[in-house]
Parts: structure tokens; C-alpha cells; sequence
């Protein structure tokens, strides 16, 4: 969870570099850039740029915009867990591994 503005840029700036070169589906990476993606969607109406900042801001708004648009589409294309299985496509485990 973010919780200042120096992890939401660094937050920013490792997703834009992820986006960048986009890792294969189900990798560590692409787990990361998930996570990454669902964070700054949720610290981003909390952001406000202050006042002696304000050249950066549309630099940062559109750069948010572009993470936004990924993170739509990534989320469009992840595969959706079969019914009845978690999200990694596992069913309910029966009887004992004894």
C-alpha cells in the first residue's frame, strides 16, 4: 500500500518501466506489475500536487493517464479463474497427503 508521494512516483516510475517491456503472463513480474497497477489506482485520488510543484503536474497526470490505460487493458486481458477454483485455477483439494 502506498502511503506518501515519494512510494506513489516510485510506484509510478517501476510500473512505467514494467509497461515499458511488458513480462510474460504469470510470471513474478507480471504479478508485480499487477499489484503495482491496483496500488496506484487506489492512492491516486488521494494525490494532490502542491503548489510549487505545479510544472510536474501534467507530467505526472499524464503519465497516470498511461498507467490507467495499461492497467484497464491489463485487467481486460487477465484470464478469469475457471468456477469454483481460486485465482490460480486450483480446485478444492480432497483427502490427506499422509
Amino acid at each position: 500500500m502506498l502511503h506518501n508521494q515519494t512510494e506513489f512516483e516510485a510506484a509510478l516510475e517501476e510500473a512505467a518501466a514494467l509497461i515499458d517491456n511488458p513480462p510474460p503472463r504469470g510470471t513474478p513480474q507480471d504479478r508485480r506489475l499487477g499489484e503495482l497497477l491496483d496500488e496506484i489506482a487506489r492512492y491516486r485520488p488521494q494525490m494532490a500536487a502542491p503548489a510549487d510543484e505545479a510544472p510536474m503536474v501534467e507530467e505526472r497526470a499524464r503519465l497516470a493517464r498511461r498507467i490507467e490505460d495499461f492497467h484497464s487493458r491489463y485487467e481486460a486481458q487477465k484470464p478469469k479463474p475457471l468456477p469454483g477454483t481460486d485465482d490460480d485455477g486450483l480446485g478444492p483439494v480432497y483427502g490427506s497427503l499422509t
